[in-house]
């Protein structure tokens, strides 16, 4: 009896001092609004927005972000089999002929009504099997949410079946809820070597329609070791948004309205912050080794930019895209390379060749556009 009233009283005496805390900042308030602070203070706060250069504050500045050393060490050291999605490993074989397949948007066509993932992808599945592949390439939006229901269909249904590893780059919907995805699957961006080729898969969803800063720093030494390594002889870019097209002409594109002339979704397009890395990073590179992007937030609406092909008018890189919506328009995105020479093509989900995919440019999509 004794403990319980002493508790009590103790429990009393808190919430006493709780409560004057509480009268004391609620008049401290009432005296800052009526001293004029908080109208001082959204001034100051917008001046320093408006003014540039803007002055070093006097008290603790905010902290900037600064790229994370450790996830950049990481991913640039990256086993491939710790990301592969099927957990089959990279098989290193004889020097020679090297293969892969990439496709985007394989949960297919949106809507609960759809089946997911799309029936024409896993229907290639034996098809992908008989093409002697080291790997394939998903370019994001494997699922239209990462649940255990949507992951387990797309296990059962594909990665469980395949032969060759997997590797994803993440589209939006597969990192709706980000922690469970890197717990299932591992890290979001990294690089490895396959024979002659660098392969370096970036995360676009991080801050959607942007490469973050540790990303950037990671990507600008990931492409300076691919530059001087002698045996690295091209490289290859995997990403799932089409970030390669100007921000501008992308904006353009889906303001049109046309959803065949347009990747899938028109959110977190625009923003300029690639189109410097472009020309500031892979431009220069490309002066030295070919340069491939390749892209997969394409194809849900039927051949919606799928396949894209598209060459720099003034350095040897290639910018790609391939992407399903359940429909007979899907095509992935082939390649075959040894150390001489890198052969491309598409294919339909039949095995059948794209036969006029170096036609499909950014001119072919901008052609769709109704006339001004």
């Amino acid at each position: 009896m004794k403990n319980r009233s002493s508790r009590s009283l103790s429990h009393l005496a808190c919430i006493t001092l709780l409560l004057l805390m509480l009268a004391g900042s609620f008049l401290a308030g009432i005296v800052f609004q009526k001293s004029g602070g908080l109208s001082k203070l959204r001034l100051a706060l917008a001046f320093t927005s408006a003014s540039q250069p803007v002055a070093a504050p006097t008290e603790a500045p905010e902290p900037t972000q600064q790229p994370d050393q450790e996830s950049i060490r990481q991913a640039l050291t990256i086993n491939p089999n710790r990301v592969s999605l099927n957990q089959v490993d990279l098989m290193s074989r004889p020097a020679g002929e090297y293969a892969f397949l990439a496709a985007g948007h394989v949960y297919g066509r949106p809507g609960e009504e759809h089946p997911h993932p799309a029936s024409t992808f896993v229907e290639m599945v034996p098809t992908i099997n008989a093409m002697d592949l080291d790997m394939l390439f998903l370019l994001g939006d494997t699922v239209p949410n990462p649940s255990m229901v949507y992951l387990e269909q797309l296990e059962s249904s594909v990665l469980d079946r395949l032969e060759m590893p997997v590797y994803n780059a993440v589209g939006n919907h597969d990192v709706r809820d980000r922690a469970f995805y890197e717990q299932r699957y591992g890290p979001t961006y990294y690089t490895f070597q396959h024979g002659p080729a660098a392969f370096i898969i970036l995360d676009t969803e991080i801050d959607p329609g942007k490469i973050t800063e540790s990303q950037k720093a990671f990507f600008e030494q990931a492409i300076e070791a691919a530059l001087s390594d002698p045996q690295v002889k091209f490289f290859f870019v995997m990403m799932h948004k089409v970030l390669f097209i100007p921000a501008e002409t992308i904006t353009a594109l889906f303001e049109s309205g046309v959803a065949a002339a347009a990747p899938n979704a028109k959110e977190n397009y625009g923003d300029p912050n690639f189109d410097s890395i472009l020309n500031e990073t892979l431009v220069p590179a490309a002066r030295q080794k070919p340069v491939y992007l390749v892209a997969g937030d394409v194809g849900a609406w039927g051949g919606n930019f799928s396949p894209y092909y598209q060459k720099h008018p003034d350095v040897d890189l290639t910018m790609l895209a391939a992407g399903f919506g359940d429909t007979e328009q899907d095509a992935a995105l082939w390649v075959r390379y040894n150390s001489e020479q890198v052969e491309i093509g598409f294919i339909h989900p039949n095995g059948q060749p794209v036969v006029d995919y170096s036609e499909k440019d950014l001119n072919y999509y901008l052609a769709k556009l109704p006339s001004p």
